[in-house]
């Protein structure tokens, strides 16, 4: 079902990004960061494979997904503050929400989380064996 929709995905968002490009309309970023967003959840969820569930791993996809939209909206909402806006960790608010929100949290959890769920999700010993006898077949 992920991989399925991951699928979809890549087939919607690049006509939907592309246009928002080209579409004079104040809606149009917000078409783009909700198109934008999903992107690395959708890699991953291809990366699980079209014969594998996803288990566990929905929850560290879910989390980020959350993640990137709501920094992508945080971000497009504090962008156009008057003066500025204020500053958070050393940096405007729309850089904070940029580098901390968008980056460091998804980099610093990501990796954890997918470690977490690697046993369901990484190269099985039957995997390998395919791998093996495919390559024989190959030489």
């Amino acid at each position: 079902m992920a991989y399925r929709l991951a699928l979809a995905y890549f087939s919607l968002a690049p006509p939907l990004v592309l246009a928002s490009f080209w579409v004079d309309h104040p809606v149009a970023i917000w078409v783009f960061a909700a198109a934008i967003g999903p992107a690395p959840v959708a890699m991953t969820a291809l990366g699980v494979g079209p014969d594998r569930p996803l288990g566990r791993l929905a929850l560290p996809l879910a989390a980020l997904l959350l993640i990137l939209e709501g920094g992508l909206a945080a971000l497009l909402a504090t962008s156009n503050a008057p003066g500025g806006g204020p500053w958070f960790g050393g940096l405007p608010l729309p850089g904070a929400v940029m580098i901390y929100g968008m980056w460091l949290l998804p980099f610093a959890i990501t990796p954890s989380l997918y470690a977490w769920t690697f046993g369901e999700h990484g190269l099985t010993p039957a995997d390998l064996e395919r791998v093996r006898a495919q390559r024989l077949d190959a030489s």
